[in-house]
């Protein structure tokens, strides 16, 4: 892993960069941000306010889960809406959808 750090590679990763290294797709997980101060970010769980029980309620699109790693299998773009569905409940943050990926290193 040394050598992918000395290369810039998560560097470029997190400033939004294409990974030129394969990647798997997991899932989708939605996180609320915080804003802390001095470029520091708090994140919580949507499911830890029992939100997905809200989703599930209002949504006519299932939530559909991976048991093994709690991310939901739903696309993107319907991660989106869910966050939609439950923004200004729960934690005072903004619900925002992330799309996690294995990079095959």
């Amino acid at each position: 892993m040394d050598e992918f750090a000395a290369e810039g590679v998560f560097d470029r990763v997190a400033q939004g960069h294409e990974c030129r290294y394969p990647k798997k797709r997991m899932g989708c997980d939605i996180l609320g941000r915080q804003y802390l101060g001095n470029s520091d970010f708090s994140f919580t769980s949507y499911m830890s306010g029992g939100l997905d029980e809200v989703i599930e309620e209002r949504s006519q699109t299932p939530l559909v889960l991976d048991t093994a790693t709690g991310l939901m299998l739903n696309p993107y773009d319907e991660a989106a809406s869910f966050c939609s569905l439950i923004q200004g409940m729960g934690e005072p943050v903004i619900w925002t959808p992330f799309e996690i990926y294995e990079i095959m290193v």
